[in-house]
């Protein structure tokens, strides 16, 4: 059901999707403005394995925003750690001034973006934006 309700709210371009796609699209702008201009090292703690399914040396597009910490004590421990590693000229943002946890040296990486995994090591997952 869950299916076609979104189905349903996209072929009727619901307000609020229309809306909540505008900001992202406002906030991937904003990120597209100011790329990383040397390379960092991120961390991001999951539930949900987002490479689920996926081996090393695959490329996986991801649509949807990763917060992140750059440092490892900054992530909030979840049951996936993944490591990420983002280039010079990587699309994002320290938001730490803007985040309501403002300790955990927290990094926005933008939508769109795709990851290569380097390696999976049972719930250790290294990976580099590509």
């Amino acid at each position: 059901m869950y299916r076609k309700e979104i189905f349903q709210r996209w072929l009727q371009q619901d307000p609020e999707d229309i809306k909540l796609r505008q900001y992202a699209d406002t906030i991937s702008g904003a990120l597209k403005k100011q790329p990383l201009k040397s390379d960092i090292i991120c961390y991001r703690n999951v539930d949900v394995n987002p490479f689920e399914g996926k081996k090393v040396s695959d490329i996986v597009p991801v649509r949807q925003f990763f917060s992140s910490s750059v440092t490892k004590r900054g992530a909030i421990d979840k049951k996936y750690h993944i490591t990420i590693f983002a280039r010079k000229g990587t699309r994002g943002a320290y938001i730490e001034k803007l985040s309501a946890y403002t300790r955990q040296r927290e990094f926005l990486l933008d939508k769109d973006l795709s990851y290569r995994i380097l390696s999976i090591e049972g719930n250790e997952i290294i990976v580099e934006v590509i």
